[in-house]
C-alpha cells in the first residue's frame, strides 16, 4: 500500500473501532452508564455489551459503519457519475447523509476547492441540505481528505492545525443549501475547537453542555472537532465512551478525524484484529480503492514545501527533528495558531541564530514574606514570643536571581501596587538589578505573607491580600509580544494565577492566557507548576519545557483521563516524567531532588507516538532539605542556561547542580555563582564520563 491508501485505511480502520468502541453505552446517559458498568477501570476486565444486545460480541460495529461501506461501495461503482445521493431519500439530512462525507473525503482532494464541494453536495444530498448540514457533511470531508493527504503520525499540534485548516477550507467555499435559523457550524466548530484550546483541565463537561451527544449533524460535527482537538488518545474507556448520547456515531466521527494513530491500541483486548474478525471486514482494498480516484498528487515546484532542496521552507512537522529550545540553529516551525493567523508560521533558524543572549522574563506574582521563629506553637487561646526574621521577598525572586547570576538580563513581570510593601519590591528589585516591566496597579498595595515555624521544624504560613493586586487582562500580552528570538519567557505555576492557592483566586489566570495565546513563535516558555501548580489553558505546548514535580503529574492525569494508571506509574521521577510527556505531547522536566532530574521527550515522528523517552540526569550530593526555593533557583538556572543558547542536556545539568549547591548550607536556599555551578556540572560530567 502507498501511505495515501495506508492513511485512507486507517481512517476507516479507526472509523470501526470507534463504532464498536461506543456501543455498549450508545443512548445512554453518564448516570446510567455508571450504574450499568460501574468505574471506567472495571471495564477491563468483563465483556461489555449494551444491554438491549446482551451476547453480542465485543467489537461488534453498528449500522454506522455499516452506512459508510455502503457509501463507499455506492461511490466505487459509479462508472457514468452516478453519485452516493442517487440513493438518498429526501428526507432532512441525518447521520447517515453525514458519515457518507467520510469516503467522499477519502476519495476526493481538497487540491480543488469547487471541486470537493461539489462533490460533498452531490453524495450528501444535494438540494435536500440546508447551508448549516453542508458545512457539517463539508468539515468532515475536508478533516478526512487533508489526513489522507497528510496526516499520518501527528502529533496534538498538527491535528490541531489541519482541522484548522479544514475550518478555513469550508469557511471559504461558496454557500450551498437553503436558509435555516439553525447557528452557522463553522462559527460553532471554531467555538468547540476554542473551547478544547483553552479549557485548563478536560473540556469534555464544557463541550458536551454546549452541544450535546446527539446525532444531529450540525451539532455532532463542532462535538467532534473539538474532541478531537485534544485528545492524546481520542478513543479510552475514560472519554468519549462515557459521554453518552450516541457514542457509537461520536466516536466513530473523531476516528475519521483523527485515525488510526494513538486511537486503535486504547481498545481493550487489541482492538482492530478482534473487531476485523467480530465483523468480517476487508478495508485494506476498499481503502486502495477509494484512493485510486484522487488525483495524483502534484509535483512540487523547487524550492517548495516538502521538498530536499536547498533553500526549502521546511515542513510543520519534521519528523525527528530537534525541538526549538533544544536546538537554537532548528529550522522547525513553532508555536501553533489558533483561530485569528496574524501571518504564516516562520522557520526559527536564521532569527535565533543570528540572535545574541536572550532575556528570562518572568510571569507570576511577587510576595513579600515576613518569617517569624517561636520556640513553640501556644494553646488555643494562647500568646508567645517570636524572634523578627525579617521582610523577604518570595515566587519568582530566585528564578530572576538565578538569571543574574547566570550573566542574564531579568525581566520581571510581576505586578506593583501603591505602598509601603510595594515601594519595598521596587527597591529589591532595583538592588538586585532585576528590570521592573511588571504593570502597575493604582489604588493597592502588593500582597505578603507570614511565615512562622517552631524549634520541632513545624511551620504556619499565613497568606495576606496576595489575591488584591491582580494583573489586568492584557498587561503581560503587551510585554511578550516584545520578545526576542533568544527571550525566554518562565511562567510560575503556583504564583502566576490560582494554581498554588485552593481557596483564593489570584486573578491573574486571564492576563495568563491572553499573554500565551500571543507569545510570539520564536520564544521558548519554561511552565514551572513543580510546586502545587497546575495545568493553566491556551498553553503553545510545541516551544515549551513542562517542570512539573512528581505529585502534580498523578493528580493531573486522574483529573484529565479520569484514569488511575497516570497516577500508578508517577510512583517513580521517571514513569512521572513519561506520564507528563504523554499526556500534554509536550516536553517535560521532574525534578528529582537529590535523584536530580529526568527529562522526557515527545516521539517526533516515531514509529509509536504514544512512547516518548526519558533521560536521567543525576545530581550531586543533596543538602538535609529541599526547600520550595531551591526548585525556583533550579528552574531559573534551566531557563537562563536556555536564553545562553545551552543545549538542552547541559542546561539541565546545570540546573540540578545549581539546586544541590543551593541546599548545601542551611538557611535560606539562594542560587550559587556561575563559576560555582559551572564547575559543579564539569565534576559531574566528568565523573559520568569515568563510570
Amino acid at each position: 500500500m502507498d501511505t495515501r491508501s495506508e492513511r485512507a485505511r486507517a481512517v476507516l480502520v479507526a472509523c470501526a473501532i470507534g463504532d464498536a468502541a461506543g456501543l455498549p453505552t450508545r443512548g445512554m446517559s453518564p448516570d446510567e452508564i455508571e450504574s450499568t458498568y460501574g468505574p471506567p477501570q472495571t471495564w477491563r476486565d468483563r465483556n461489555i455489551t449494551h444491554p438491549a444486545k446482551p451476547g453480542v460480541p465485543e467489537g461488534t460495529v453498528t449500522e454506522v459503519t455499516r452506512e459508510i461501506l455502503a457509501a463507499a461501495s455506492t461511490l466505487l461503482s459509479d462508472e457514468a457519475g452516478a453519485t452516493i445521493r442517487d440513493r438518498a431519500d429526501t428526507a432532512p439530512m441525518g447521520w447517515r447523509q453525514l458519515v457518507r462525507a467520510i469516503p467522499v473525503g477519502i476519495a476526493t482532494s481538497t487540491a480543488d476547492p469547487e471541486a470537493f464541494s461539489r462533490a460533498v453536495w452531490e453524495a450528501c444530498g444535494g438540494e435536500c441540505l440546508t447551508r448549516q448540514e453542508f458545512q457539517a457533511a463539508a468539515l468532515l470531508a475536508a478533516g478526512v481528505s487533508l489526513l489522507v493527504d497528510d496526516g499520518s503520525q501527528e502529533r496534538l499540534s498538527t491535528r490541531h492545525n489541519r482541522l484548522l485548516k479544514a475550518l478555513h477550507l469550508v469557511e471559504s467555499l461558496e454557500p450551498r443549501g437553503t436558509w435555516s435559523p439553525e447557528p452557522d457550524v463553522v462559527a460553532a466548530t471554531r467555538r468547540a475547537m476554542n473551547i478544547a484550546m483553552q479549557v485548563a483541565t478536560t473540556p469534555t463537561q464544557i463541550l458536551t453542555e454546549q452541544f450535546g451527544s446527539s446525532p444531529e449533524p450540525t451539532r455532532m460535527v463542532p462535538l467532534c472537532f473539538g474532541l478531537s482537538t485534544y485528545l492524546a488518545h481520542w478513543l479510552s474507556r475514560y472519554g468519549i465512551t462515557r459521554i453518552g448520547g450516541d457514542t457509537s456515531l461520536m466516536s466513530a466521527l473523531v476516528g475519521a478525524l483523527c485515525g488510526e494513530a494513538k486511537g486503535h491500541h486504547e481498545l481493550r483486548r487489541g482492538s482492530w484484529m478482534q473487531v476485523e474478525e467480530v465483523n468480517d471486514l476487508d478495508l485494506t482494498s476498499l481503502a486502495e480503492r477509494l484512493v485510486a480516484r484522487r488525483p495524483a498528487p502534484a509535483d512540487k515546484a523547487p524550492g517548495e514545501e516538502g521538498t530536499s532542496d536547498e533553500g526549502a521552507t521546511p515542513t510543520w512537522e519534521s519528523p525527528n527533528a530537534p525541538s526549538p529550545f533544544e536546538d537554537p540553529n532548528s529550522t522547525r516551525m513553532t508555536r501553533r495558531t489558533l483561530f485569528t493567523q496574524v501571518s504564516p508560521p516562520t522557520p526559527l533558524g536564521p532569527a535565533r541564530g543570528e540572535a545574541p543572549v536572550g532575556r528570562v522574563a518572568y510571569m507570576g506574582q511577587l510576595v513579600l514574606n515576613q518569617s517569624l521563629h517561636v520556640s513553640s506553637f501556644p494553646e488555643p487561646g494562647g500568646d508567645v514570643w517570636g524572634d523578627d526574621e525579617g521582610m523577604e521577598l518570595v515566587g519568582g525572586i530566585e528564578v530572576l536571581r538565578a538569571a543574574r547570576r547566570m550573566g542574564l538580563e531579568a525581566v520581571s513581570l510581576g505586578p506593583i501596587g501603591e505602598g509601603p510593601r510595594a515601594s519595598l519590591i521596587k527597591e529589591i528589585l532595583q538592588r538586585e538589578g532585576i528590570i521592573n516591566a511588571g504593570p502597575r496597579i493604582p489604588g493597592m498595595d502588593n500582597g505578603y505573607r507570614v511565615t512562622i515555624t517552631d524549634d520541632s521544624g513545624q511551620r504556619l504560613v499565613i497568606r495576606a491580600m496576595i489575591d488584591k493586586c491582580a494583573v489586568p487582562t492584557h498587561a503581560w500580552a503587551e510585554f511578550t509580544q516584545t520578545m526576542g528570538p533568544a527571550d525566554v519567557l518562565y511562567y510560575d505555576g503556583e504564583f502566576a494565577g490560582s494554581y498554588g492557592y485552593a481557596s483564593r483566586d489570584l486573578g491573574n489566570d486571564d492576563a495568563a492566557r491572553e499573554a500565551l495565546l500571543r507569545l510570539p513563535e520564536h520564544v521558548r516558555l519554561v511552565l514551572d507548576t513543580s510546586s502545587r501548580g497546575n495545568m493553566p489553558s491556551g498553553i503553545p505546548f510545541d516551544n515549551t519545557v513542562f517542570v512539573i514535580g512528581q505529585e502534580e503529574v498523578a493528580g493531573m492525569g486522574t483529573g484529565i483521563t479520569g484514569d488511575r494508571s497516570a497516577f500508578d506509574a508517577s510512583r517513580t521521577f521517571r514513569g512521572a516524567a513519561f506520564e507528563a510527556a504523554r499526556l500534554f505531547d509536550c516536553h517535560a522536566l521532574v525534578p528529582s531532588g537529590p535523584e536530580g532530574a529526568y527529562f522526557a521527550r515527545p516521539n517526533y515522528g516515531g514509529k509509536d507516538l504514544g512512547w516518548p523517552t526519558v533521560t536521567h540526569c543525576p545530581a550531586p550530593p543533596f543538602g538535609a532539605e529541599d526547600p520550595l526555593e531551591a526548585r525556583h533557583v533550579f528552574s531559573g538556572v534551566f531557563a537562563a542556561s536556555l536564553a545562553r543558547g545551552l543545549p538542552i542536556e547541559r542546561a539541565i545539568r546545570l540546573a540540578v547542580c545549581a539546586r544541590a549547591l543551593a541546599t548545601a548550607t542551611p538557611g535560606r536556599a539562594t542560587c550559587p555563582t556561575r563559576e560555582e555551578i559551572e564547575a559543579a556540572a564539569d565534576a559531574l560530567e566528568a565523573r559520568a564520563d569515568g563510570e
